[in-house]
């Protein structure tokens, strides 16, 4: 069973927090991320994330066709298979490069 959204948007950090989904750093004190609450399991969790992760949450949505449920892995799977598109390139090799992975010689 998917998880169940309960609210989001973005917020401002008190504190440092990082991206669930690159790891990268998502927000230092003062700055701007988004956090989602979900129930599922049981349990509610937080699921934070950047602002660049955040914004390519849609088409990794349409790109993994299930978009009530997707995680870490599969915006790796996305930012490996789009790296070199002319549309999402750029934010592809962006994810790519906050995970640590350094691109060879991206078009």
């Amino acid at each position: 069973m998917s998880p169940q959204w309960l609210k989001g948007g973005e917020v401002r950090a008190r504190k440092q927090h990082l991206c669930r989904t690159c790891g990268a750093v998502a927000a230092e004190p003062g700055e701007t991320y988004r956090r989602d609450t979900y129930l599922g399991d049981g349990a509610v969790y937080d699921w934070v994330t950047c602002l660049a992760c955040s914004e390519i949450t849609g088409a990794v949505c349409d790109w993994v066709g299930y978009p009530d449920s997707i995680g870490a892995d599969d915006y790796a799977a996305w930012a490996a298979d789009h790296r070199h598109d002319e549309v999402w390139g750029e934010k592809a090799r962006a994810f790519r490069s906050r995970l640590g992975i350094v691109e060879d010689g991206a078009a």
